[in-house]
């Protein structure tokens, strides 16, 4: 056996020395840096309320980053000058410490369908100014919502779990972008014990409905046929009975998204599955940002609301 362990040993020593002679010292002159980037994120779309874009400084891919409570902090970066256009008009937006968002009021550039909006950045630093373009795509209406309902017990509690899934055809002759989402709204009475005299009160509450799979679609090589989302699921926990309820609503909406806002949630939904499985393919983030990172992008919302009860 001692031979045996003496020809081990040796072997061991000899391929770490092999290993050792393959690293070497890099000059730091001769490696490539490059500018530091904005981080900017806007999603313009006919239904909103408010204009909205965030600008951020660069995250470090390697290293300490700043956390707290398991959550990144964001990095705001609130000396930018922001202007959005419609090649008519320009509107600047301004910096709102309260959300960290720089907003403008949506009545000063009213978002159209079929119109291109630019955007861009810039500041007193070294950051390079930033632009972006993108064109809001016209709504695609929703044709019908399939409903499915099971009652079932889950740890000694009783739930009606809704399964709804949403139908609609594609427009053909035109790239066509998809994002599904669902709502559930549950009204229901509820008792106010400290009222004088006892009194019910009635609240809404909304939930959101998770997809079983990726809600993101492109008509690509399926071209003006009729689509259909994944299952979502969505759970009605009432105990033993559903007392106190007064209605339960499930909307369902089809955005439709432009090229910009599909590829870079796409690619988000795929660095997430792979997460940290050190074999999956690494996953590159695209961005329609010149001369900085994220994405500028638009959608346009039609929606269809069943009445469960």
């Amino acid at each position: 056996m001692k031979p045996i362990t003496f020809f081990i040993l040796t072997g061991l020593a000899v391929s770490m020395f092999g290993c050792g002679s393959l690293v070497q010292d890099v000059n730091p002159d001769n490696i490539p840096t490059g500018t530091a980037k904005l981080v900017v994120h806007s999603y313009i779309s006919p239904q909103d309320t408010v204009l909205a874009v965030s600008v951020e400084l660069p995250k470090a891919v390697i290293g300490q980053r700043p956390v707290y409570n398991g959550y990144q902090y964001r990095r705001p970066f609130a000396l930018a000058t922001v202007d959005l256009a419609d090649g008519a008009r320009t509107v600047r937006l301004v910096y709102s410490a309260k959300d960290e968002l720089y907003r403008a009021p949506i009545s000063s550039l009213p978002i159209v369908a079929g119109r291109t909006y630019t955007l861009t950045v810039s500041t007193p630093y070294d950051y390079p100014s930033i632009k972006a373009s993108c064109t809001v795509p016209v709504p695609v209406a929703p044709s019908s919502i399939q409903l499915d309902s099971i009652y079932e017990n889950q740890y000694g509690q009783n739930q009606m779990r809704y399964i709804s899934r949403l139908r609609w055809q594609d427009p053909a002759g035109q790239a066509n972008y998809y994002k599904v989402v669902g709502q559930a709204f549950r009204t229901q009475k509820q008792p106010i014990y400290n009222a004088k005299p006892p009194r019910d009160t009635v609240i809404t509450n909304t939930e959101t409905i998770y997809f079983q799979n990726s809600s993101l679609f492109s008509d690509k090589g399926i071209d003006g046929e009729q689509f259909i989302s994944p299952k979502a699921d969505y759970a009605n926990y009432n105990g033993s009975s559903n007392s106190g309820l007064v209605q339960l609503r499930v909307v369902m909406t089809l955005n439709s998204v432009d090229e910009n806002y599909y590829r870079y949630h796409d690619a988000i939904d795929r660095q997430q599955t792979a997460n940290d499985n050190p074999f999956a393919e690494p996953v590159l983030l695209p961005s329609n940002i010149q001369n900085g990172l994220g994405c500028f992008g638009a959608f346009n919302q039609a929606s269809l609301t069943v009445k469960v009860r």
